[in-house]
């Protein structure tokens, strides 16, 4: 159904721009009016057999051989890579994935205010320490369904977690030494607390807890030591109320 009526949308844009000239006006038309046909919602779809993807795959490829004639680009047959090259475009799947780990980023951040959805990501908390420690803990799946639902493919993707800048989130530093026999964690300090709640939205409707942001904020700022002793006794017990 997407690709039909995107081919459509493809034939529309061809007959448009069949006497264009320049680079970025052709760019333009198909990033603009094309591709986000093949993106929308994408993080709920993304297919995960090869079949699905190549069919979505197809539409581009068939604007880079109508780019490929209509700028002159010389491509090797079926090898649309000196266009894409000169376009400055990658695949529909290199997007979908860098735009499926961005979304679990803001999800995990803060940047998204979800908390129903931030409970389905299962985090891996070691019991002692070792060489290698992977973020999250991916559920055993017997069938395909639970195997390839939205969230669990991005959760396979996320690799580099250090460059993942907090916002509305307090960074916990772990800190390791080869005589520990486990993983120490850095205490909160106020600043710490204070730059979090300063990021906090201001009228927003309350999480599943009911406890609305301005009283996050009022409560701080009349008890800042409280609040900050509450958030290091979690991290010193290991607990944390749900």
């Amino acid at each position: 159904m997407i690709c039909c009526s995107d081919l459509r949308t493809l034939g529309f844009v061809m007959r448009l721009a069949k006497y264009f000239g320049l680079e970025s006006s052709l760019k333009a038309l198909y990033c603009s009016i094309v591709r986000p046909i093949l993106e929308y919602g994408a993080k709920i779809w993304d297919p995960h057999t090869a079949v699905n993807a190549r069919q979505l795959e197809r539409v581009q490829r068939r604007f880079f051989r109508f780019a490929s004639y209509l700028l002159g680009i010389d491509c090797p047959p079926h090898d649309y890579t000196p266009v894409a090259t000169n376009l400055g475009l990658v695949t529909l799947a290199e997007r979908r994935c860098y735009f499926g780990n961005k979304f679990l980023k803001d999800l995990l951040t803060g940047v998204i205010d979800y908390p129903s959805l931030l409970a389905l990501v299962t985090f891996k908390v070691p019991q002692r320490s070792t060489h290698y420690t992977p973020m999250f803990h991916i559920p055993f799946s017997a069938t395909n369904y639970m195997q390839n639902e939205p969230v669990r493919p991005k959760r396979d993707l996320l690799i580099d977690w250090s460059g993942i800048p907090s916002a509305g989130a307090v960074p916990v530093v772990v800190i390791m030494n080869e005589s520990d026999t486990g993983p120490q964690m850095s205490l909160f300090s106020t600043d710490d607390v204070a730059r979090a709640v300063s990021k906090i939205p201001s009228g927003k409707a309350p999480g599943p807890d009911l406890v609305p942001n301005e009283l996050i904020k009022l409560a701080f700022k009349k008890f800042p030591q409280m609040i900050v002793g509450c958030y290091n006794a979690c991290l010193e017990k290991a607990e944390f109320p749900s």
